[in-house]
């Protein structure tokens, strides 16, 4: 893995200045919120300075390009990586002063557009991760103009969500393969992470309470998406008690098997968004733990994948964005406590 990994970071510092594309989920962001992290693990500065030109480099195009709004290509995914950049202190900024007129526009876009999609690439979902991120990161949650607006938009979008509950139910059911970016758990972590902030406190349990039917009805089929749906109703029972979400959750981890899990996935089906790198992730950023991320290691390691990049010599059409990519390979590893080979890379 220390071959792959290395052959992966050596091809980020060729290309990565090379991306058209400025945003957290296919573009530089996402690179460069990698390389703080690299450079963090590693102590070589290569990685810092790479990081830096990037980070330069988005804000720069934010300021004189026309940017989408979207979470993976867009405004509300930038603002969520320079909040993530700040609270892990790799960059010193007041986010307040440098995403004040962003803020703006995505006010006014969501009160000038009726109709989104759920999702969080590009949908109610995303917009609604980058207002968590902005609650969350401010120094203070005393009643100001600017948390007031943030708030209001956040209760607003969790609001539109649980409406479309019903009428767009299709769009809350378990894909056929699995997909990191799955309405129903993602939207649980939403909830969940709003209701620890105490914002709203009351309507939250009230939405929480209203959806548990929905919950309790859900059991995937695929053994993946039964872990990642539980470790989601595991995040809202840290802020909201139900004896009924509780045999919920001890129904589906009895049910989980690691060997059927790995089965679920293709040889080459390795990154973030439908790939194991996904649910390792998933498993290791919420759980703290990779009893079943060592298991899919181990296949992932083994994947001809990694004869295909080696094969391709670094040649243009290699896929570096963090969600789709080989920086979102890369950020599982880093972020798992599977690195102990990292600082030789």
């Amino acid at each position: 893995m220390k071959t792959n990994l290395g052959l992966i970071n050596s091809l980020i510092l060729q290309k990565g200045n090379s991306l058209e594309n400025i945003g957290l989920l296919n573009g530089k962001m996402g690179v460069c919120i990698y390389l703080f992290h690299l450079h963090r693990e590693t102590g070589n500065s290569t990685y810092k300075e790479k990081a830096g030109s990037l980070l330069e480099d988005i804000w720069q195009k934010t300021e004189r390009n026309i940017v989408p709004m979207d979470f993976e290509n867009g405004l509300a995914g930038i603002g969520w990586g320079i909040e993530y950049l700040v609270k892990e202190d790799f960059v010193p900024a007041d986010t307040d002063d440098v995403l004040n007129e962003l803020d703006d526009k995505i006010y006014q876009y969501l009160v000038n557009h009726k109709e989104f999609s759920l999702g969080l690439s590009n949908g109610l979902l995303g917009f609604g991760f980058y207002l968590l991120s902005r609650l969350k990161g401010k120094r203070s949650l005393a009643l100001d103009t600017r948390n007031y607006l943030l708030e209001r938009l956040l209760m607003g979008l969790i609001n539109r969500i649980y409406d479309a509950v019903e009428e767009r139910e299709e769009d809350f059911k378990e894909p056929i393969l699995f997909q990191s970016n799955w309405i129903l758990p993602l939207w649980l972590i939403l909830l969940s992470e709003t209701k620890k902030l105490g914002i709203y406190d009351k309507k939250i349990g009230i939405t929480l309470n209203r959806i548990s039917p929905i919950i309790r009805s859900i059991f995937p089929i695929l053994h993946s998406h039964r872990l990642y749906l539980l470790i989601a109703v595991k995040e809202v029972q840290k802020v909201w008690s139900s004896p009924f979400l509780e045999k919920h959750a001890d129904i589906l981890q009895d049910s989980i098997d690691p060997d059927e899990i790995l089965t679920e996935f293709s040889d080459k089906s390795v990154n973030l968004e439908l790939g194991m790198s996904g649910i390792m992730l998933i498993e290791s950023a919420y759980t703290g733990q990779c009893h079943f991320t060592k298991c899919l290691l181990k296949r992932m390691e083994r994947s001809t994948f990694w004869n295909s990049l080696q094969n391709e010599g670094g040649t243009p059409n290699v896929d570096l964005s963090l969600m789709h990519g080989l920086t979102g390979i890369s950020m599982n590893y880093l972020l798992s406590d599977l690195k102990s080979d990292i600082k030789a890379i």
